[in-house]
Formats: structure tokens, sequence, C-alpha cells
């Protein structure tokens, strides 16, 4: 199941995107959640803690990988620790 991210400029209340929000919703309890465009991993962080589907997150720009990367990174050491 591929789920795009809208075009959106700024966050919304709360510091999140509504842009993610539409993406929980539309997650619909799926197991596996296509998310292409990832950016920095905002969305994705946010899918990871408000459903139970399995995450893949795509991002093919060098500079918003290495924040997506740094930002699942800390995810999983606070999930560990």
């Amino acid at each position: 199941m591929g789920l795009r991210r809208g075009g959106g400029d700024a966050a919304g209340g709360g510091g999140r995107w509504a842009e993610c929000d539409k993406l929980v919703q539309k997650s619909g309890g799926r197991s596996s959640v296509l998310e292409v465009g990832a950016n920095i991993g905002a969305c994705t962080v946010q899918l990871l803690a408000q459903t139970n589907a399995r995450v893949v997150a795509i991002e093919p720009h060098p500079n918003n990988l290495f924040y997506l990367t740094r930002t699942l990174n800390m995810l999983a050491g606070v999930m560990d620790g």
C-alpha cells in the first residue's frame, strides 16, 4: 500500500503537519505503509507512534536522508533505552 504525502508549507498546531495526520488516518489499520518522499521523518515518526504498521520510508535527497536516518536512530535509542 503506497501513500503519498501532500505538499504543505507549515506545521499546524502542536508542531505537527496536517498531512501526517491524514497519512495516519489513511493507513486505516494496514499492516504496512510505504512513505515515498519521507523528507526528515516527521510523518514517519507519527506513523510509527500512532499505528501498528510496518513503515517503509524512502527519501532520495541525501541531505534529507541524513536527517531521516538521524531521526529514526534517535527514536530507536528512545525505544530501546
